[in-house]
């Protein structure tokens, strides 16, 4: 269903990949990647108070996901929201992600953070 999911939100089909991530009710580490992802489809129609309770959904059903932590954190620096919790969810997500450009990126927005 991930992958589905995954599948209609790379051709645009938002409507059919929002469905299709609400599906997803077993695993909680599955479950917390398909809010993440829900949450990426809100922020691609603009929704981002939609994609911000989707983010802290993902973080509920599982904390370790660095991609939530990143994308959460990222969205509170858009939105100018509270600079300490932006840069708590990226340090999180930087001890956790395992690719060597997203810690690079990640340490650019807590540069930006940080002047």
């Amino acid at each position: 269903m991930l992958l589905l999911g995954r599948i209609y939100q790379k051709f645009g089909d938002t409507d059919s990949a929002l469905e299709t991530y609400r599906k997803i009710k077993d695993d909680p580490k599955i479950k917390a990647k398909a809010f993440n992802n829900l949450g990426l489809v809100y922020l691609s129609l603009n929704e981002p108070e939609k994609a911000l309770v989707e983010f802290k959904n993902s973080l509920r059903a599982n904390p370790e996901i660095p991609d939530t932590h990143y994308n959460l954190g990222k969205l509170i620096m858009d939105l100018k929201g509270d600079k300490e919790s932006a840069r708590a969810h990226l340090k999180k997500a930087l001890s956790l992600v395992q690719s060597p450009a997203l810690k690079v990126q990640i340490k650019k927005l807590l540069k930006k953070l940080a002047s």
